[in-house]
């Protein structure tokens, strides 16, 4: 069995896909298996994977026969070979990996027991491949104090980059993983915080592509809400409350003591309260599409909404 896993969960991915698997390909560290899984996509992703499985004995290709979500195939893809080895890595197709990323990660981890994750310098390229800007994150990440790392992660704006970064299996496998939420990501970076510290290898060697299709730049909230989970759309959800009783959970099944949860258990007021508009946010669509659900509330709702178009003041 290698030592790493690599897992590629992808959806309609031929804009960026081949560029993305020949990344992970070309890496100097070789012991690895690649599992592509394909959440049925309609374009040439199927093309693209098979005929890349077929040259090389190293990917393994899964396919769904619909789109299940983003939540559902992250969490697939681990299930399939990732318990099974020491490492394990997410990747995304629209990113691409500097030929020495894995090997630079691994050094790491074969050599600093208490890194539980391990990522690189991050650059954003955009749809052409062409060098937007370097990304410098604020966080204390590689602190020693397990607070510092779980505020710095849970209140401090950030892209949650590391979540494709090299990550010790055994540590995930006691982590829900990845949610059918918005913001779940963030939520799991939080809770390997808890385990141990991350490192980041001082060089660019993941380049982040910055185009209008990733999930951060969906314009509606519903359509954001569909991609973690396509059975959630036009469902009543309240994802950023959702944030915080998971960040709550995730320090209450954390090793620590505790004296030590409660330490962090005092950080959620302060995420509160920087996330404020967002949990603001959350009551009033709730409150919202509530209303809408009720055939009374509906006809209130639509009858409000033609007035106020109607009304020349707006």
């Amino acid at each position: 069995m290698p030592r790493l896993s690599v897992a590629l969960p992808v959806y309609n991915g031929e804009n960026f896909g081949e560029h993305a698997i020949r990344s992970i390909l070309a890496q100097t560290y070789t012991d690895f298996t690649l599992v592509i899984s394909d959440n049925g996509s309609t374009d040439r992703t199927e093309e693209i994977c098979r005929r890349h499985a077929a040259e090389d004995d190293r990917i393994v290709y899964h396919r769904h026969p619909r789109n299940m979500g983003a939540a559902y195939n992250f969490n697939f893809a681990f299930d399939q070979t990732g318990p099974d080895a020491e490492y394990f890595k997410w990747a995304s197709h629209d990113d691409v990996l500097a030929p020495d990323y894995l090997k630079r990660c691994i050094e790491v981890l074969d050599t600093q027991p208490g890194v539980v994750l391990c990522h690189a310098r991050t650059n954003l390229i955009d749809d052409n491949g062409e060098h937007i800007e370097d990304e410098n994150l604020p966080m204390e990440f590689d602190s020693p104090d397990y607070v510092k790392r779980f505020r710095d992660l849970s209140v401090l704006r950030h892209a949650c980059f590391q979540v494709f970064g090299v990550i010790r299996t055994g540590v995930l496998a006691q982590t829900p993983r990845i949610g059918n939420y918005v913001g779940s990501d963030r939520v799991l970076l939080c809770e390997l915080a808890l385990y141990g510290t991350f490192h980041e290898v001082p060089e660019n060697l993941f380049s982040r592509r910055r185009h209008t299709s990733t999930s951060c730049s969906l314009p509606e909230r519903e359509e954001r809400v569909a991609w973690f989970d396509p059975d959630l759309r036009g469902a009543i959800t309240w994802p950023n409350w959702r944030i915080l009783r998971e960040c709550v959970e995730a320090i209450n099944r954390s090793p620590l003591g505790d004296l030590q949860k409660f330490r962090c258990h005092r950080q959620i007021p302060e995420q509160m309260w920087v996330r404020r508009k967002h949990l603001a946010e959350d009551l009033v669509e709730g409150s919202k599409m509530l209303f809408k659900s009720t055939r009374t509330g509906h006809r209130i709702y639509y009858f409000v909404k033609r007035r106020v178009k109607s009304d020349p003041r707006g």
